[in-house]
Order: C-alpha cells, then sequence, then structure tokens
C-alpha cells in the first residue's frame, strides 16, 4: 500500500523512522481515524477538532488542514478506495504518517461486557486520542476474554 509519510507519498516498506522517535519510545503521538466513503472524507471538520485538540494537549505541531485534506484524497486515489479508512499519525518527534487501507468486514454484531478496569476520568489525556493506547487495548483483550 502506498503512505504519505512527512509529506511524500511512499510504498509502505520505505518508511523509516527513528529508534528514538518519542512516540516509539514513550506513545507521544496523536491520531485519527476518518471513514471515507464514496470518495468523501466523511464527518471530517468533527475529526480535525478532535486530532487539534489532542495535538493541543501534547503540544504536537498539525499540519494545515489542506494538506491532511490531500494527502487523504491521493491515499484513496494511490490504493484504489473509493471507500476505506484514513487514519492520522502525528508524533512529537515530528513524523506524520497517514494511511488509507480498505474497510475491514462486517463481522457479528458486537456485544458489550464490562471490565474491571479503571480509567483516569480526571487526566488531562482523558479525552484524547493519543498513540499510547495501551490500557484501551488491555480493556479490549479482557472484553474478548470474557466472550
Amino acid at each position: 500500500m502506498t503512505v504519505w509519510w512527512n509529506e511524500r507519498l511512499l510504498f509502505e516498506g520505505e518508511v523509516k523512522i527513528s529508534p528514538f522517535d518519542s512516540c516509539l519510545l514513550r506513545g507521544e503521538g496523536v491520531f485519527e481515524t476518518i471513514l471515507a466513503k464514496d470518495g468523501r472524507i466523511v464527518s471530517w471538520p468533527r475529526h480535525l477538532k478532535r486530532l487539534r485538540n489532542s495535538a493541543d494537549l501534547l503540544g504536537v505541531d498539525v499540519p494545515e488542514e489542506i494538506t491532511l485534506v490531500e494527502a487523504i484524497r491521493m491515499l484513496l486515489n494511490e490504493n484504489d478506495l473509493a471507500q476505506g479508512k484514513a487514519r492520522i499519525r502525528i508524533t512529537l518527534g515530528d513524523n506524520q504518517l497517514v494511511t488509507a487501507v480498505p474497510l475491514p468486514e462486517r463481522g457479528e454484531t458486537a456485544r458489550i461486557t464490562l471490565v474491571d478496569l479503571c480509567r483516569n476520568e480526571r487526566s488531562p489525556l482523558c479525552h484524547a486520542k493519543t498513540c499510547s493506547y495501551a490500557e484501551n487495548m488491555l480493556s479490549l483483550a479482557k472484553a474478548k476474554e470474557a466472550g
């Protein structure tokens, strides 16, 4: 797949990230996942606002809106996707990655369960979409384990 890495279109295997990037070392980065349907970016203003809010909390610089929109549109075109899932990732180490992949196949209807993990709702990051996502993934694993 073609990806957008630091304002360049590259094949996914060509992306190089420093082992000292703060996102890789400490999860200092932000992301946003966006639905693209029939060639248009769904709920873009809401996604951009949340991305900027998350970035402001960590002190991450967000590229100009037009740059991100063009990156998503180019990837949808390059990867031949009328519908897909675009993801923007920006690290505190000044790396920017945008990907666009096909939508996953719809599975069975989702079920709900409770897990016994506590979240710190007073954390300034509780509403931010940061690359430090291990707590969320642990909750998902526990939910899957519970059935």
